[in-house]
């Protein structure tokens, strides 16, 4: 049996007037084949090739229920670490490390065994009709270590087995407890393959300090928008007719050719990679009409072509689109005589046949579908001499498109009701009839009074309409008002209609897979393709008064390993429908599994400021909460900057959830809390103070105190060796802190014994600076103590330079307020900037070492250092210098009128002691 598809048109022979029956009669056993293609398509997950999460779940019931009497067993594998990866080396590279673990998976078992992808970096594995649990083993065993060695050991995974019957009869149970197995095996050492135990539900497995006994056994209640379909791009173009194909414009390289150009040109292997100019036209080298160099992003460049292969004429529309990632040429080609259902020999014969060509090369020109509809309207309205021809489309009561304008008073009013009395619901009349005539309108006024003295007050006394068809889908109709010419031959409008419809489906599956290339499917968000070209537009023209704004999910792991995945991916809904009502900007991105983005342009700090205020208590609804950090500027922002300045914010807000929960991650560690702790305790931690000199004198005015630690078999270790590690971990506010207390401590004491008053400085890691509520722990620890607090003063690095203005001059002015000295540290490292000291009022300003060092041999740091000193000096900002260490450095640096030194030439740091004694002798 062939499948074969038959259309009949009815035409009028202009010469005999003779009714006669046109037949086409087209073989679409391929069509139906491809069908089944797209069918297996739809099931499978697009980046891996492997079963998507749906289909996994589905084809594992169905074994289950069709083999109850073996033994089967359920492998989930997850990838250890998969989120510092993405953060690390990016997502298109984790991207391809979810493709090669898919392939290794496919090397390593059976092609019957169901193989799927149901999570971000979460695979599943179901071995069916296993002989032994030893084999499921060695083959578990045997994917970990591929995994690691194709990897050279810098990526691992880690599996959890359970088995049925034994560890549950059904999915979702199989699934549980191997997810539980996963996750001890996590626990105790990653890269690991652990079987399920009944045991594993009795351990404390916490979050936020809960053990999972104590949860409830349905996860909580969170509101849910209708999740987005998820078709692959290829679907979308191989449903159209018209050949279509995708290559990259620079290398001529096919990316994609849809069935249509398969079946004409009997293609069969694989094409991708291949030149288009080789396959589609037969030649050797680039087509001399090439258009590439004429195409844009948001214009179709529309051409005549005669493919020599096919023996087809062709209308040819091509334009940029971004492609998986790349730019690339898209081109759909039409062959008009298809699109007329007619014979190029009978269409010459017709009147209609030039009229139609000359329709169609109109609408194919249009740059959108509404221009597209108002030139069909246009024509058909010229061809029939109607008064008025009209198009809507079913379920869009609002949406009525007339020619000419302007519109008919009260039709628009008035239509939807017409609509249903003529056609029904929906045009159901449309489903059963061809087309529709109304000639007669005293008959309309026997069958219905209202209806006619309706058509009679809009000053309708015919109407012509036929359906807008697709597939047997009645999408709308075309209507014809007061026609004066053609009679009732709807051929024309029927043609064009037809037409009409096909370059509305492609605009329709152009436009999704717009939509797909620059959507999160989950969220509906935005997704890294539009923000990458986000980033291109910001370099090319940046904006002024513009904010970013960073979000993060709170233990959103944690939240999957309880409730499962589900359940997570309906939180990560919740807060993209969050931001959407609450972040007052349509630029909303997810860029990763629990991370969003939110930019802002042309907004005030106060409006910026008052809609991170309404997310943060809107995100109190989340469980575990959303974490949050934002940056705004005034000038032209650098985006770059502007996020990492919102990340750093958003890890420092991530502190609070991390202080209510055991869960290790990359920015936290209770183990390393607890050692610094222990230390603290243990005195580990001393102070030193480094001497600050008159440059002059000699004389000891103060000095520069820093942390040192006593390591019980190395000594004594400069912060080299262990700050950086605590900045990593987010544990350097409880050093800062620890300082601060010291300094403070060694304050007070001298004021108590009459010493004469020094002013010691400390300096505040950018991360302390950043927290919401550092000044008011600064405070709480100067009320502790009872001396001068402009004794102390606080060093800020310059490479805070990098944080914007608003929140800059905002910590500033905080410690001003609590009388404490402000100084500029490290000025003249790369991140210098001028426009710092106009921020905030700085006490001090302290030259970087790098510019003392060749001070005494060059002639050009000698004149920046002039310069600065100088500008110094008119905004009434102290000047001291770092490094120094020799006598010529001392020497230049009082020609250039620098009062005040720091370095080995004044003495290196020192135990406390030991500078009192250095202050008293020198002072």
């Amino acid at each position: 049996m062939v499948w074969v598809e038959t259309t009949a048109h009815i035409i009028q022979d202009p010469a005999t007037a003779h009714l006669k029956v046109l037949f086409f009669i087209r073989n679409i056993d391929k069509e139906k084949r491809h069908e089944l293609i797209l069918q297996y398509q739809s099931q499978r997950d697009s980046l891996t090739g492997l079963l998507n999460k749906g289909s996994t779940e589905a084809q594992i019931q169905s074994v289950l229920e069709s083999h109850p009497q073996a033994l089967h067993a359920l492998l989930i594998l997850d990838i250890d670490e998969f989120k510092h990866v993405n953060d690390t080396f990016g997502h298109l590279y984790g991207d391809q490390v979810l493709a090669r673990i898919a392939r290794q998976i496919r090397e390593v078992f059976r092609a019957d065994d169901v193989l799927g992808r149901i999570g971000g970096d979460e695979f599943a594995i179901f071995m069916k009709n296993c002989r032994t649990e030893q084999i499921v083993k060695e083959k578990a065993e045997q994917l970990s270590q591929a995994v690691a060695a194709l990897f050279s050991g810098s990526i691992s995974c880690s599996i959890g087995v359970s088995f049925y019957s034994k560890d549950g009869t059904y999915f979702y149970k199989l699934y549980q407890n191997a997810d539980i197995a996963l996750y001890q095996s996590k626990r105790q050492r990653k890269n690991q393959v652990q079987f399920y135990l009944p045991s594993m539900k009795q351990e404390s497995w916490k979050v936020n300090n809960t053990k999972i006994d104590d949860q409830p056994d349905t996860a909580p209640d969170v509101s849910i928008i209708p999740e987005l379909e998820e078709h692959l791009t290829s679907q979308l173009l191989e449903e159209l007719n018209d050949v279509i194909y995708v290559s990259d414009p620079n290398t001529y390289e096919l990316l994609f050719i849809n069935r249509t150009i398969k079946e004409d040109l009997n293609i069969i292997d694989d094409y991708i990679g291949k030149k288009c100019y080789a396959v589609l036209q037969g030649r050797d080298s680039p087509c001399p009409f090439c258009t590439n160099s004429k195409l844009k992003f948001n214009e179709y460049y529309v051409w005549e072509h005669t493919n020599e292969l096919m023996n087809r004429d062709f209308i040819v529309k091509d334009k940029l689109i971004q492609w998986q990632g790349r730019t690339a040429r898209m081109e759909f080609a039409m062959d008009i005589a298809e699109h007329n259902h007619l014979s190029k020999e009978l269409s010459l014969q017709l009147e209609r046949g030039n009229a139609l060509l000359s329709s169609v090369r109109r609408i194919v020109v249009a740059q959108s579908m509404t221009e597209a509809i108002k030139l069909c309207l246009a024509d058909i309205g010229h061809y029939y001499k109607a008064e008025r021809t009209l198009l809507s489309f079913t379920g869009e009561s609002h949406s009525l498109h007339e020619w000419p304008g302007p519109s008919l008073s009260g039709l628009a009013e008035t239509w939807t009701a017409l609509t249903a009395t003529l056609f029904g619901p929906d045009c159901a009349y449309f489903h059963t009839h061809s087309d529709f005539v109304l000639l007669d309108m005293d008959l309309m006024k026997s069958q219905n009074a209202e209806l006619a003295r309706s058509f009679m007050r809009l000053g309708l006394h015919s109407l012509l309409a036929v359906p807008l068809l697709c597939q047997d889908q009645i999408l709308g109709c075309c209507v014809i008002i007061n026609s004066t010419a053609q009679g009732q031959d709807l051929s024309f409008a029927q043609s064009l209609a037809t037409f009409l419809v096909s370059e509305l489906m492609k605009y329709q599956a152009v436009e999704k897979l717009r939509f797909m290339s620059y959507r999160d499917p989950l969220t509906g968000l935005y997704n890294r393709n539009q923000y990458v070209q986000l980033l291109e537009n910001w370099q090319q023209n940046p904006p002024a008064q513009a904010g970013v704004a960073v979000f993060d999910v709170n233990g959103l792991k944690e939240l999957n390993e309880l409730y499962g995945h589900h359940y997570g991916d309906q939180v990560l809904v919740e807060v993209a429908r969050i931001l959407k009502l609450q972040a007052c900007t349509d630029q909303l991105f997810r860029l990763g599994g629990d991370e969003f983005i939110a930019v802002y342009e042309k907004i005030t700090h106060a409006d910026f400021q008052q809609s991170l205020a309404r997310l943060k208590k809107a995100f109190t609804l989340i469980l575990n909460g959303v974490s949050l950090g934002g940056s705004w500027s005034e000038d032209e922002a650098d985006i770059n900057s502007l996020l990492s300045h919102a990340n750093q914010l958003m890890i420092i807000a991530k502190q609070n959830y991390y202080k209510t929960t055991e869960t290790v991650t990359k920015h936290y560690h209770p183990q390393s809390l607890q050692r610094l702790k222990e230390a603290l305790q243990e005195n580990r931690f001393l102070v030193y103070i480094q001497p600050k000199a008159d440059l002059k004198s000699g004389r000891i005015l103060g000095g520069e105190a820093l942390i040192r630690y006593l390591h019980p078999q190395l000594g004594i270790m400069p912060p080299s060796r262990f700050v950086p590690g605590l900045e990593k971990e987010h544990l350097i506010r409880m050093i800062d802190f620890f300082v601060l207390n010291e300094v403070c401590r060694i304050q007070q004491r001298r004021q108590h014994e009459s010493k004469d008053a020094v002013v010691l400085s400390l300096n505040f890691s950018r991360i302390t600076l950043l927290e919401d509520n550092m000044a008011l722990e600064v405070e709480k620890i100067l009320s502790q103590y009872d001396f001068d607090p402009g004794l102390i003063e606080i060093e800020i690095t310059e490479t805070v330079g990098e944080l914007e203005k608003a929140t800059l001059r905002s910590i500033i002015q905080s410690l001003k307020r609590l009388r404490l000295r402000i100084s500029l540290d490290d000025f003249g490292t790369k991140y210098t900037n001028l426009s710092l000291l106009t921020v905030a009022d700085f006490d001090v300003l302290k030259l970087d070492r790098s510019l003392i060092q060749g001070l005494a041999d060059s002639a050009q740091n000698q004149i920046i250092v002039a310069s600065i000193i100088q500008m110094c000096h008119q905004l009434g900002v102290s000047v001291i210098a770092e490094g120094v260490e020799t006598e010529a450095q001392r020497a230049m640096l009082l020609q250039l009128q620098c009062r005040l030194g720091q370095g080995y030439l004044f003495g290196k740091p020192m135990p406390v002691g030991d500078f009192r004694v250095l202050f008293n002798q020198k002072k």
